[in-house]
């Protein structure tokens, strides 16, 4: 076997050779060799590499891409944590049936602060987040499969008690995404019969690493717990005044529900993080909580590899082109899956790599594929992005949301493409994607352009596209009297676009 020039990997493969010469693990010996760094430095297994605990099942379980008979599309999360912990049929049943069932509302207000350096985040997690079972395993607790009933008893406690939840601290990278979880904590929202609710931050668990000076990360994390405090007051006060404003509760009952103390609990130490000033006596509240539509959630977007869709994905792809491109015609075959039905769009791409990312109301989605040479964007569809008018056709769309979450995993994309120093392929329309490109290039953001035949190319002084050598022709496509089409590639600036992810992402944050 060719190991490779990688010591991490051959280290790794030293420890686990005999495993590696037998199958299933023999199977997947070159793509982990390919693609080590990339699997041991993400968010789900870099804290169990750099403790050394690591194991060769948790890797094949990162890549396997075969589906539990049991699972539904949106399980796709679930089902690469399952693997990865080596989960079988029975426990991922037991797990999706908690999954699936989650509270809809919670009491914990949605909280999310950053250190001042912008390198930890502290942020509540929502109550369907599988997370809250898996996080305990991402700070380096072993699975025992012996106590897994007893561990699925509290888990299904937890995400149905809507005054319990799960608060985590994570390391950023330097996009603001995250690099790894460093620390929980638990929630809890408590209700005094004389109306002085409380929320409480209680059993602390910090990843054991060398690298951490636990001094210093607890510095860093209770710091993030004042914070949190006064932004879950802040937060709660101004839900609640929504709610009387809308005419649910009263002012009276205002004062009653509102949080006024958030404190913290490390044994037998108990430490209030902020209170309210000025507090006023409140009377007993307890009979109107259940009166409150409380805190709901945004969603995520969801993202398919290769063998994880369904009919019914397919089936959503191809209505959204529909509704957004109001595909009427057949256009050329070197135009990137224009005319195409959603089956026949991603067959277009390899079986192995092509990725869907769609948005969490199922708004819009983005196709792409990448492989050394560059990242290839073979779609990007949102309801009303084109023809609005059809928008309205479809139930349950968000347009601000999606707006939101499209050009956010976008722009991680163009960074990440950035950061690599590869090319980004895509056809461009005039009026939408086509416009950010030249938004983007006044941004400094464009480092070269080029057609699909390398010709180079340039915006001129009126912000119109041209080649360089000025006895190139330009070719387009012109589909309709709205509709322009340029096929391009184009090299970024890394620094820019650090810039604009970690902008969009502070964006999103706010939806």
């Amino acid at each position: 076997m060719n190991l490779g020039n990688n010591k991490k990997f051959v280290e790794f493969y030293k420890k686990y050779e005999n495993e590696f010469k037998k199958k299933p693990y023999s199977n997947y010996f070159n793509k982990i060799r390919d693609s080590f760094d990339e699997i041991i430095y993400s968010s789900l297994l870099i804290n169990l590499y750099e403790m050394g605990i690591l194991t060769l099942d948790n890797v094949v379980g990162f890549l396997d891409q075969t589906r539990y008979l049991c699972q539904k599309d949106k399980d796709i999360e679930l089902s690469r944590y399952s693997k990865i912990f080596g989960f079988g049929s029975r426990e991922f049943l037991e797990l999706q049936s908690v999954f699936h069932n989650a509270k809809n509302r919670t009491t914990i207000p949605p909280i999310c602060v950053t250190s001042y350096d912008k390198k930890y985040r502290g942020m509540t997690l929502d109550s369907d987040d599988i997370l809250n079972f898996f996080v305990d395993y991402l700070l380096g607790e072993k699975p025992d499969y012996m106590t897994f009933s007893k561990k699925i008893i509290k888990y299904r406690e937890l995400v149905n008690n809507r005054d319990k939840g799960i608060f985590i601290i994570a390391e950023l990278n330097e996009i603001g995404e995250i690099q790894r979880i460093v620390a929980k904590a638990k929630l809890q929202r408590k209700w005094n019969n004389e109306g002085n609710n409380t929320l409480q931050f209680s059993s602390l668990k910090i990843v054991n690493l060398d690298e951490y000076n636990i001094t210093e990360i607890r510095s860093i994390i209770e710091a993030l717990f004042v914070e949190a405090a006064k932004k879950a007051i802040d937060v709660d006060q101004s839900f609640l005044r929504k709610q009387c404003d809308d005419g649910i509760i009263n002012t009276q009952q205002l004062n009653d529900l509102c949080l006024n103390r958030v404190s913290y609990v490390n044994g037998n130490i108990h430490s209030t993080l902020y209170k309210e000033p000025n507090e006023e006596k409140k009377t007993n509240s307890s009979d109107l909580i259940s009166n409150i539509y409380w805190y709901g959630k945004v969603g995520k977007p969801n993202t398919y590899r290769a063998g994880e869709l369904s009919r019914t994905t397919i089936k959503r792809i191809s209505d959204i082109r529909l509704a957004t491109f109001n595909l009427k015609y057949f256009f050329p075959k070197d135009i990137m899956f224009f005319g195409k039905s959603g089956d026949e769009v991603l067959k277009s791409f390899s079986n192995e790599n092509f990725i869907v990312i769609m948005g969490s109301n199922k708004d819009w989605y983005l196709i792409y594929e990448e492989d050394d040479e560059g990242i290839y964007i073979g779609e990007w569809a949102q309801y009303g992005a084109i023809k609005a008018e059809n928008s309205k056709k479809i139930r349950g769309t968000n347009l601000r949301l999606a707006i939101a979450e499209s050009t956010y995993e976008i722009c991680k994309l163009l960074y990440r493409a950035a950061k690599r120093n590869k090319k980004v392929h895509a056809s461009m329309i005039k009026g939408t994607s086509f416009k950010s490109l030249k938004a983007l290039y006044k941004m400094g953001g464009v480092k070269k352009i080029e057609d699909k035949h390398e010709n180079t190319m340039t915006f001129d002084e009126f912000g119109e596209l041209v080649y360089e050598n000025p006895h190139q022709k330009n070719k387009i496509y012109i589909i309709d009297k709205d509709t322009v089409l340029y096929s391009l590639s184009v090299l970024l600036d890394y620094d820019v676009l650090k810039e604009i992810t970690y902008n969009n992402r502070y964006c999103i944050r706010r939806i």
